[in-house]
């Protein structure tokens, strides 16, 4: 649940009622019942908030009883007044939590039949306020939050948090020892040159070198020290690679094109700093900016009767570019990753993101982590400083039909990724089968049910939480939404509540979707390629044999792993097996079982993270190996009970 969010009581009611509440990410749920059993705050109560609090905040369940496991049920609190009152005491007690987040309005009782259960909504802290810590003690009381619960921070994690409380300009650093001759003076001067078109009557055209670069911030002095020098935003953006990686030494900038469906090929174009190149973010924008339109299709635009040659594509494509470089922590090990598919294009930047996305989404709020180097691209005519960024990204994207821009958070290591998926919210061919096959019926839906519809048309199969991310459509309404498309025949569901999968009831015969959901020889040739952001790679070693900081994980066919993977130790594994797969048209039964076998042997690995190592389709690895190695025992689900839960797992039977 988003800091912003409003609680849903009755959604949660629901799932409470009908067994298909489940924790997660945003959601913890505790039984709270004391030593007597009459209720009592627990102590793991501020664990958790301290957990939601440092990453993306969430809800508490107060009288919610785990048995048996993963199932949920009422077991409701007597002594409510005095947990509420305990519970504000303790948050407001310094030596205790370091700061209370709760307002009145963040908590409440709710009835479940006879009993009283407290729902608590833990905001999202801010960067000032992070880190939330618990026991006077930020480096040992200091939590974060993922889908296997509450976990302490490392030290290093807490100290990135205490300097990003301080933080507000991380770029504008003086560099000691650094100078003029320090930056790439052909890039310095193909900026000065386009300034000087954009601005042509500005005074700073006049200016010597070293005053144009001290007015954009990206030379200083110190009037107290004295000391002078390129700012790190100077070098970042004009420097030469080798002086930007003797201060900055896990500084890498990375473009990667990817052909469609891989195979044995990792990229058709890379640009990465190899020395054919300054290396620096000037020219990396300048470079990759030109790579991401250069397929673009640019339809004739007017406007006040004038050709307008830039379209609402490019717009979007060229602020998520800026948008990644000037929000980067160029702190961290993590690299800028800007990587462009057939069918969309990922930007990945180190760091999450300052303010909550619902709040940047609405525009008019910037909290951006690089200043100096915001104002150099704003002077030449790229970004914007009012904190539109987000909403023009997401504006152009809408204009030109496509789904909905898409972005992640990832912590430990933290980055931000945005995805922009090129695939048109009804495509032509979709539209016409749907128009053909159903006619008025179809025609006869709104425009959020054909929606739906077309996701599901387009993908072979699509859950509540993916038409939710691509369209943007409230989440009751398409609950409803996609019960009346059952209910009308158009969709076929399997499993129970929102984890349901919801799949084409006629799908085209010979079509692409067709092909997906038939499989000869328990094979498909469709690589995985879901659209979603859960595959980015946090690991970043930059250690590879041919080019400096180059990511071994990234040698898999060019998939990005997920953090997930990467935190399992799966990498080598992966590797591995894709060299056995590399060049080979289907793979024997018994060996594929193996694989997944060796890919879930001591961790839980997701249905999604186990096609993308394989190269195979969800709905491949799910109906032709998943079902029946579960039925034989050899694999263990997460959550037995609940097939098609959001956070089903599988782990490899211990022998």
């Amino acid at each position: 649940m988003p800091a912003t969010e409003i609680v849903d009581l009755d959604a949660l009611v629901d799932l409470i009622q009908t067994d298909q509440l489940y924790e997660d990410l945003n959601r913890e749920a505790k039984k709270a019942g004391g030593r007597d059993g009459t209720g009592e705050l627990p102590q793991s109560f501020f664990e958790s908030y301290s957990a939601m609090a440092n990453t993306n905040g969430g809800v508490i369940l107060l009288g919610i009883e785990e048995k048996p496991k993963n199932h949920f049920s009422v077991y409701g609190l007597n002594q409510v007044r005095k947990i509420r009152e305990d519970l504000s005491n303790t948050l407001n007690n310094k030596q205790k939590v370091s700061k209370n987040l709760l307002t009145d309005s963040d908590v409440f009782e709710v009835q479940i039949a006879d009993k009283t259960i407290l729902v608590i909504r833990v905001p999202r802290a801010t960067r000032q306020e992070k880190p939330i810590y618990i026991n006077n003690n930020p480096i040992t009381g200091t939590y974060r939050r993922n889908y296997q619960g509450d976990y302490r921070c490392d030290e290093s994690v807490v100290k990135r948090m205490l300097a990003e409380q301080v933080s507000d300009g991380q770029d504008k650093r003086i560099i000691p020892h650094t100078g003029i001759d320090d930056l790439h003076r052909e890039s310095f001067h193909a900026y000065r040159n386009r300034f000087r078109i954009t601005n042509l009557s500005h005074t700073w055209n006049n200016d010597s070198d070293i005053d144009f670069l001290t007015h954009l911030q990206g030379y200083r002095k110190d009037r107290e020290t004295g000391e002078e020098g390129l700012t790190v935003a100077g070098l970042l953006m004009f420097g030469r690679w080798e002086t930007i990686t003797e201060f900055l030494p896990e500084f890498f900038l990375d473009y990667r094109e990817i052909p469609e469906g891989s195979g044995s090929v990792r990229w058709i174009d890379r640009l990465v700093p190899d020395g054919s190149w300054s290396g620096n973010l000037f020219d990396f924008f300048q470079l990759t900016y030109r790579r991401l339109k250069r397929d673009l299709k640019s339809p004739f635009h007017l406007h006040d009767g004038q050709r307008v040659e830039d379209t609402p594509a490019e717009a979007a494509i060229r602020e998520a570019l800026v948008n990644t470089l000037i929000h980067a922590d160029y702190s961290s090990s993590v690299s800028i990753l800007v990587e462009k598919r057939v069918d969309r294009i990922i930007f990945r930047n180190p760091g999450t993101m300052r303010i909550p996305l619902e709040l940047a989404a609405l525009g008019g709020t910037s909290d951006c982590r690089n200043r100096a180097l915001q104002v150099m691209f704003r002077m030449v005519g790229f970004g914007d400083q009012a904190g539109s960024g987000i909403p023009s990204i997401f504006s152009n994207w809408a204009q030109e039909q496509y789904r909905s821009p898409h972005y992640v958070e990832s912590f430990g290591p933290d980055m931000t990724a945005l995805t922009l998926c090129m695939i048109h919210l009804f495509p032509e061919n979709i539209l016409a089968y749907l128009d053909t096959t159903f006619g008025t019926s179809f025609h006869a839906l709104s425009h959020e049910q054909k929606l739906a519809l077309a996701f599901a048309y387009t993908d072979g199969e699509v859950t509540h939480k993916r038409i939710r991310e691509m369209s943007g459509i409230h989440p009751s309404d398409l609950t409803k939404d996609l019960k009346i498309l059952v209910d009308l025949g158009f969709l076929i569901p399997e499993g129970e509540s929102r984890g349901r999968i919801y799949f084409p009831k006629n799908p085209p015969q010979g079509s692409v979707i067709q092909r997906h959901l038939t499989f000869d020889n328990g094979e498909s040739s469709l690589s995985h390629s879901d659209g979603s952001l859960s595959h980015l790679d946090p690991s970043l070693s930059h250690s590879d044999g041919s080019l400096p900081h180059l990511d071994p994980s990234l040698s898999h066919s060019g998939d990005i792993l997920s953090p997930s993977l990467v935190n399992t130790g799966v990498v080598p594994l992966a590797e591995r097996i894709d060299n056995e797969m590399r060049g080979r048209k289907s793979i024997p039964r018994e060996e594929m079982e193996s694989f997944i076998l060796d890919i879930c042997s001591g961790h839980f690995q997701t249905l999604d993270d186990i096609a993308l190592i394989l190269h195979r389709s969800e709905k491949v690895i799910r109906n032709n190996y998943i079902r029946s190695m579960v039925q034989k025992g050899v694999l263990i689900p997460r959550y037995p009970d609940k097939k098609t839960h959001p956070d089903q797992a599988y782990i490899r039977k211990s022998p």
